[in-house]
């Protein structure tokens, strides 16, 4: 069983990685929620999945993890939270992990560097006025 508490994080690599050797998860609905978290309902609604056992905080998370070994240890975890676990590795890999980490760096890369060269383009017309002036 693994624990993830973490608010911050946009990606979840841990409780994926976890998920992808076949651990369960607990733990609390970040504030950005990955996209391997969530799905949509028959009405098209997103919700979470049910790929771990998730809540909207911690303070229950003790009790939670008391439930889920009490189950385990019973073996009677459901089968729908093993079939979900199952569907949400399969479309993520380390290397699909890789790939989307990249793809946000270099896009928030590239508007700085588009931010630094506007800067630097009104700097340059504003030097060219004051000098014309």
């Amino acid at each position: 069983m693994a624990i993830w508490v973490d608010d911050q994080s946009g990606f979840g690599t841990f409780p994926l990685e976890a998920i992808e050797s076949n651990t369960p998860v607990i733990g609390k609905i970040p504030n950005m929620v990955p996209e391997w978290m969530e799905t949509k309902d028959e009405k098209g609604n997103t919700v979470i999945k049910n790929n771990g056992v998730w809540t909207n905080t911690t303070i229950n998370i003790p009790e939670l993890i008391a439930t889920y070994m009490k189950v385990w240890l019973e073996d009677s975890v459901p089968a729908d939270l093993k079939n979900s676990m199952t569907e949400s590795k399969g479309g993520y890999t380390p290397e699909k992990q890789k790939e989307t980490l990249k793809n946000v760096y270099h896009g928030l890369f590239e508007n700085r560097k588009n931010e630094i060269n506007n800067i630097i383009t009104n700097l340059s017309a504003n030097v060219v006025e004051s000098t014309n002036a």
